[in-house]
């Protein structure tokens, strides 16, 4: 286990979107996965979502648009964005194209609600796609993969200047090397992969 140093963070370095799922989670992922590094653990969750993903990419080259409000349209999957401002990078599950140009992000979630981590990690890649791609994304798409279903997520400004606000902090905390406050909903400790690393919780 080992601290990145400052003189380590260099113009290379960046943040992925699902660092802003994580983070809204509890701040001390960001800590755990980008100033020590190698700790964290690989839980059965993590296969079991990533084999989910892959299953559902195939299923989604077979559905209609109709799910995301369009009659028809042409779809890219495992979509990468980046944004050299914000040093913030992104593998898209699903980008919906529509005939007159509108772009709509789809992420995949094995989950049977939508959390507002969920919707942070979705308006991060809104952002991106915006400034990538010069498109106006006001709104984008969960897709709980369980219950097989697309609930639309608005987006828009308020929402990226959210997001613009949590990667100054992110980014604070990577470059000050200090641990971050636990959440304060501490029922998401008892399966939280970090919890041996945290002795005050």
């Amino acid at each position: 286990m080992r601290m990145k140093k400052m003189k380590e963070i260099h113009e290379g370095d960046h943040l992925i979107c699902t660092d802003i799922n994580h983070y809204s989670f509890c701040p001390r992922f960001l800590f755990y996965e980008h100033c020590l590094t190698g700790i964290r653990p690989r839980t059965g969750m993590m296969d079991i979502g990533k084999e989910e993903h892959e299953e559902e990419e195939f299923r989604a080259k077979r559905r209609t648009f109709t799910a995301y409000e369009v009659a028809e349209g042409e779809r890219e999957f495992r979509v990468r964005l980046y944004s050299p401002k914000w040093r913030l990078v992104g593998i898209l599950d699903e980008l919906v194209k529509t005939p007159d140009g509108r772009l709509y992000p789809v992420e995949y979630k094995f989950s049977s609600t939508v959390r507002d981590p969920h919707r942070l990690q979705l308006a991060g890649y809104g952002m991106l796609i915006q400034e990538q791609f010069g498109v106006d994304v006001p709104h984008g798409f969960i897709y709980l993969i369980p219950k097989k279903k697309a609930v639309k997520v608005p987006l828009g400004e308020a929402r990226y200047a959210e997001i613009q606000a949590i990667l100054t902090q992110m980014w604070t905390i990577i470059e000050q090397e200090q641990i971050p406050p636990p959440t304060p909903d501490r029922a998401k400790c008892a399966s939280c992969e970090f919890r041996r690393f945290c002795n005050d919780v």
